[in-house]
């Protein structure tokens, strides 16, 4: 068999596989030197968060606060389906929740250094509140992306993109 055949018969197999794999939702990812593209479009991350760019370079969605949900996103925009609007709300609401953490754990440490009660009972309260709060937005963007990873694993066992 001569090279170029062998490159075709690559080529075809490498095409059935994305195929397949788009058949099951899922679009192959590339990493690049940016960052990741997913199809036409890539994920780059800049000071502002994760941004997914379009082939024309213009902003899809920008000031994602986790990979996860760009992965996603970007996975979803690629296969031309509906964007998720849960997981877009739940980024927001768990990197929202971050912040609070953070935030809430710097008063809180500086009520119990200045022997502040209210301040260490207020802020102790709400620290609590957002950890749990940003626990359950992440939970669900992790849920998805694990389900997506899952559905790869469940194919490799099956071999169906092969």
């Amino acid at each position: 068999m001569d090279e170029s055949k062998v490159t075709n018969l690559l080529h075809t197999l490498k095409s059935n596989v994305k195929d397949n794999l788009r058949k099951h939702g899922i679009v192959p990812p590339i990493k690049t030197k940016r960052g990741i593209k997913i199809d036409q479009y890539e994920i780059v991350k800049n000071q502002d968060g994760w941004t997914i760019f379009n082939q024309w370079g213009e902003a899809e969605h920008q000031f994602l606060n986790y990979l996860q949900t760009a992965i996603l996103v970007a996975n979803n925009l690629a296969l031309r389906k509906y964007e998720n609007k849960q997981v877009l709300e739940d980024d927001r609401a768990a990197g929202s929740s971050e912040f609070d953490t953070k935030l809430f754990e710097y008063r809180y440490k500086k009520s119990v250094k200045n022997n502040d009660d209210f301040g260490v009972n207020l802020y102790s309260i709400r620290l609590v509140e957002a950890k749990n709060k940003h626990k359950k937005h992440f939970y669900t963007i992790s849920s998805a992306y694990i389900r997506m990873l899952n559905k790869i694993k469940m194919l490799e066992k099956s071999n169906k993109y092969s």
